[in-house]
């Protein structure tokens, strides 16, 4: 005679059986719907050489604040010297250089966040240059010796000239971000940088035979020296 499996029992059973499929089934929703990690695509690595156009001496001057390169990275200005030292363009997708009027005897270039604009300094005037076009505007005058700029927006730019200044591109009078303790000597903020969110600014305090680097949020006001 067969012997019946006790109704309990069945259950049992059943249950498992069921808690198992229902462990298969959220197994492999997880795994069809979970976020899947991809991997990031390589980053573009551009190699070249700034060489002068054909038409401008092999004198290539300056360093620091006589360079500047496009956020995303595909344009980069230098000064040279043909006849007076001005600005030259090379692009990345381009083997020759070519020269920037209007900007002769200027200093402290800055490419707009856009790339569509350059900012920099010329007989004491931060002008704003539309790259394609005839000639720079005026922005504002520069109280000092320029040490320096960069834009915070597309519609801002913050200058050094001992303290550290903000204006509008448009034009109008700067107002003083930040600056020395005026019963301090020969200090002098210079080397401005602003983060790409525009929420921090980054500066040089000069002491003369000492330098430190400063975060200074532009929000806040709050400062830190970080170096």
């Amino acid at each position: 005679a067969k012997s019946a499996v006790p109704g309990y029992q069945r259950r049992t059973v059943l249950f498992v059986v069921a808690a198992a499929v229902a462990g298969a089934a959220a197994t492999a929703a997880l795994f069809v719907f979970a976020p899947r990690t991809v991997a990031p695509p390589p980053e573009r690595v551009i190699r070249f050489e700034l060489r002068p156009a054909a038409r401008i001496s092999n004198r290539v001057i300056g360093t620091g604040t006589d360079v500047a390169v496009s956020r995303d990275g595909t344009r980069v200005i230098y000064r040279v010297y043909a006849g007076d030292d001005i600005f030259a363009l090379r692009k990345a997708d381009e083997l020759d250089s070519t020269i920037i009027a209007g900007t002769a005897l200027a200093d402290s270039p800055s490419f707009s966040p856009d790339g569509r604009t350059l900012a920099f300094v010329q007989d004491r005037q931060l002008k704003v240059l539309t790259l394609g076009s005839a000639a720079p505007l005026v922005v504002c005058d520069v109280p000092g010796i320029s040490s320096g700029l960069d834009w915070i927006d597309d519609d801002s730019i913050v200058f050094a000239s001992n303290a550290l200044y903000r204006v509008r591109r448009g034009g109008g009078p700067p107002a003083v971000i930040a600056a020395p303790d005026a019963s301090t000597a020969n200090v002098n903020y210079t080397f401005p940088d602003v983060t790409p969110d525009g929420s921090l600014l980054l500066f040089t305090i000069d002491y003369g035979a000492k330098r430190s680097i400063v975060a200074r949020s532009l929000r806040s006001g709050e400062q830190k020296i970080i170096v």
